[in-house]
């Protein structure tokens, strides 16, 4: 069983597609700014155009940066959340750089399908593990 299971993941090994800087270095960018970046800068920080960039990062991420970044956004949002380290939501938005609460809230519910407070209140809700066990 050992053996089938290391020929299996040796052809995936081989099927993937090689490590590609601009798209490794994007991924640090939208990392190190916490999600909170445009993507036409970012664009123009890797050096390339902007559809192969979407094109390539679309096909090796297998999100597009854009939604790729709003759950970086998100995993930090619900790491403050955890933290407990907040006076109010408005105080999240303010530290997750969201241009205004209203944005945040929307973005928010967007992603989870709860509001900042519904997800808060909800002790049980199941991405809160997932969130919470990520590495940093």
């Amino acid at each position: 069983q050992i053996k089938i299971l290391e020929e299996f993941l040796s052809e995936l090994s081989h099927a993937a597609s090689p490590p590609i800087d601009y798209i490794e270095k994007a991924i640090k960018l939208i990392d190190e700014q916490k999600g909170n970046i445009n993507i036409n800068e970012l664009v123009v920080s890797v050096n390339i155009g902007k559809r192969q960039f979407d094109r390539k990062f679309q096909e090796i991420v297998g999100l597009p940066p854009k939604t790729y970044s709003k759950i970086i956004q998100l995993h930090y949002v619900i790491k403050l959340m955890q933290a407990k380290k907040y006076t109010s939501m408005q105080d999240i938005s303010y530290q997750a750089e969201f241009y205004d609460h209203a944005h945040f809230t929307h973005r928010f519910k967007e992603l989870t399908g709860f509001s900042p407070n519904e997800f808060i209140k909800s002790n049980k809700h199941i991405a809160l593990k997932y969130f919470t066990d990520l590495p940093e």
